[in-house]
């Protein structure tokens, strides 16, 4: 009776901890209170989908020079030119001329990009190595998680400005792109599928027998806001002609010989065969994927085929 009066008086709450009244601790009991309500145990709370910053901008110069907007780091980027808006020379102009007529839809040739960012504890030597002259450089822009790139040289020299000589210089450095749109970074690639006896090609077991094409065609989606060129690789598998449709326009290579390697590059107007450039079998157009998607045709053809694309971009 003494022990129960001591803890009933001590604690005076046995009923919160869940201790009946006719049964307490003895000298070798261990007391062990009740699990707190949910209310009062701590929560695990799952980390929240972070959105990408639509403000943040990464730019990446042939994995080898970094411009973040982020204030942290080396290279800062403070401001830029060219990256958001049209191409500005002869982009989208509907041209009066002398006798009236108009001349609409005319596209840029060239693209010029600058950036200007704080260069912090660098000298200008150390600057100006980093973007040599007469270097082709590939420019990786991110903004809002989507990374688009442009491929460009170096134009004219840097140009250094700062308040005192012991501020951060802010430097610009220019690009000039001769095509003058982004492209997306992702690669779209499609082969042309067909069924024979029941059976769909391309199998993975034993081997890859690649995918089998007989006067088939494949849709090619195109987010963009231009259409887009292709490159279509194929494996002719009988003598004969191709023909390659898209948008309203056909390609037709002719003397093909079973086992030849074809590639059709439309963006740079080549044809190869067998690795080796052969315009004098090529006849028609260079097709494009429109805006918006479309079906590619190949006609008169047997063997396998694979198209490749990346869709293309006014700006970032």
């Amino acid at each position: 009776m003494f022990k129960k009066y001591i803890f009933d008086k001590v604690f005076d709450r046995s009923y919160d901890l869940g201790v009946p009244d006719d049964d307490y601790p003895g000298d070798d009991d261990v007391f062990e209170p009740d699990l707190l309500p949910d209310e009062g145990k701590p929560q695990i709370v799952e980390p929240a989908e972070v959105e990408p910053n639509p403000h943040l901008l990464e730019v990446d110069i042939s994995n080898r020079v970094q411009i973040s907007s982020c204030a942290h780091k080396q290279l800062v980027l403070v401001g830029h030119d060219g990256l958001t808006s049209a191409p500005s020379e002869l982009a989208h102009i509907d041209h009066a001329i002398l006798d009236g007529g108009l001349v609409s839809g005319a596209r840029a040739q060239s693209r010029r990009i600058t950036f200007d960012f704080a260069a912090k504890d660098m000298t200008y030597s150390d600057i100006s190595s980093l973007f040599p002259l007469g270097q082709k450089e590939t420019i990786w822009v991110s903004r809002a998680g989507v990374t688009r790139s442009i491929e460009g040289y170096r134009d004219g020299p840097l140009e250094v400005s700062a308040v005192t000589a012991l501020a951060t210089p802010v430097v610009s450095v220019s690009f000039l792109c001769p095509f003058p749109y982004f492209v997306r970074d992702v690669v779209h690639r499609h082969d042309f599928m067909s069924a024979v006896s029941g059976l769909e090609y391309p199998k993975e077991y034993p081997i890859s027998f690649g995918s089998l094409v007989s006067d088939n065609t494949v849709f090619c989606a195109n987010r963009g806001d231009y259409p887009t060129s292709f490159v279509l690789e194929m494996r002719a598998n009988s003598d004969g002609q191709i023909s390659v449709s898209a948008g309203g326009l056909t390609a037709r290579i002719v003397g093909i010989s079973a086992g030849d390697l074809i590639v059709l590059d439309t963006g740079r107007r080549m044809l190869f065969v067998n690795h080796v450039k052969r315009f004098d079998l090529f006849d028609g157009a260079f097709p494009a994927i429109p805006v918006g998607g479309g079906e590619v045709v190949l006609d008169d053809f047997s063997g396998t085929a694979t198209i490749s694309y990346s869709e293309i971009f006014e700006g970032v």
